[in-house]
């Protein structure tokens, strides 16, 4: 009887440390394309993040990602081209629910906890923009009522990444639409028809506030 309650325990200690997590790795290998009007970009460098940390790859390629519940937040970048975001969802794998059974709450746990529970879809394929560039386009007057100034290329890029940063995706270089003490405001309608500011100054770009 000593012997049975002994291999019973051994058993059930094996159940909970070697089979806590079944769902095996939370690492991820993604493969990462690029594509404009269904035509391959190469040469775009990307980043990926997500809430376990931040990965690079020129696509197209590959990298090796934490699995996470969180989304992950792809954006790529091209010269000559407008920066790219795209949020990439996560899914439950369907091991993770056998984890339950064969692992316990434990396993489960663990799965959860480490992102290996989780798969991100691939290939990832993020689609590219032309870059109209600002000082080729004659636009209407500004809403503010002043004349639309051509833009400066570096300082409106950088315009331009901090906005897709914010989730505006343009088709175009923002427009210079005001300059003074310092600072340099910027003006790009959105693909989803908004209007959106921001202010460049020598330490950098960012949003356009009211106090502006």
């Amino acid at each position: 009887m000593k012997v049975k309650y002994r291999m019973g325990f051994l058993a059930t200690v094996a159940l909970l440390s070697g089979c806590a997590s079944i769902v095996d790795g939370k690492n991820q290998v993604l493969s990462v394309e690029t594509r404009n009007k269904s035509v391959p970009v190469v040469g775009s460098n990307c980043k990926l993040t997500n809430d376990k940390g931040t990965w690079y790859v020129t696509a197209p390629g590959t990298t090796t990602v934490q699995r996470s519940y969180q989304d992950l937040n792809v954006q790529c970048e091209k010269m000559g081209m407008a920066p790219s975001v795209a949020a990439i969802k996560s899914s439950t794998k369907g091991m993770a629910f056998g984890n339950i059974i064969f692992g316990g709450v434990i396993g489960a746990g663990v799965d959860i906890a480490s992102g290996a529970a989780y798969d991100y879809p691939s290939p990832i394929t993020v689609e590219m923009n032309d870059l109209i560039e600002s000082d080729r386009l004659s636009r209407p007057t500004a809403a503010h009522g002043s004349e639309t100034k051509p833009s400066e290329g570096a300082e409106a890029r950088k315009a331009n990444v901090m906005l897709a940063d914010a989730g505006c995706q343009t088709t175009q270089l923002p427009t210079r639409f005001k300059e003074g003490e310092g600072a340099n405001f910027y003006e790009a309608f959105c693909a989803d028809g908004r209007l959106m500011h921001s202010v460049c100054t020598s330490s950098g770009c960012r949003l356009r506030t009211a106090k502006d």
